[in-house]
């Protein structure tokens, strides 16, 4: 199977993932004996799988390779670029520079998302649509099946707790 080909198939797990939140929990900040949600710090498995599709797209392009792709006018994700520079940008003034990079990676990894989104081709697009409203319908069916049952199951796979 060539790069181009798991990149592909990586993206679209990816996107099938996106709606379980699996999580590591780096740190959960307390405030007057109250969880912080707002400052805790995570690492989602889904950040993990995304670093290594863009690891492999930029191997794909060191070898000349597009890995699925089309060619779009960059100046248009000027603005996007510019606000994760900003996001950069703010973590010197921030009061907790752990947290304020925490949010520049997720808003770097998001901005990637959107651009990699942007540059997929027609029919990897059809293919990203149908797996998103897959996963989608899935996790909805996983949601109305705890609400008639009224109980809810613990898997630290699927990112719920008891």
């Amino acid at each position: 199977m060539s790069l181009s080909k798991i990149v592909q198939y990586g993206f679209l797990a990816f996107v099938f993932l996106l709606p379980f939140q699996t999580v590591f929990l780096w740190r959960e900040p307390l405030i007057q004996g109250e969880k912080w949600q707002y400052g805790t710090i995570g690492l989602y498995a889904t950040d993990i799988l995304f670093v290594v599709l863009l690891a492999g797209v930029l191997v794909g392009a060191f070898l000349g390779r597009f890995v699925g792709f089309r060619i779009a006018n960059m100046k248009s994700h000027m603005p996007i670029m510019l606000f994760i520079f900003w996001v950069g940008l703010s973590i010197i003034w921030a009061s907790d520079t752990l947290l304020a990079y925490s949010f520049f990676i997720t808003v770097l990894l998001a901005g990637n998302v959107f651009l990699w989104a942007r540059l997929l081709d027609r029919s990897m697009i059809r293919k990203t649509i149908f797996v998103l409203m897959f996963g989608a319908v899935l996790q909805s069916g996983i949601g109305i099946t705890q609400f008639l049952s009224q109980q809810s199951w613990d898997s630290t796979l699927l990112g719920m707790s008891a």
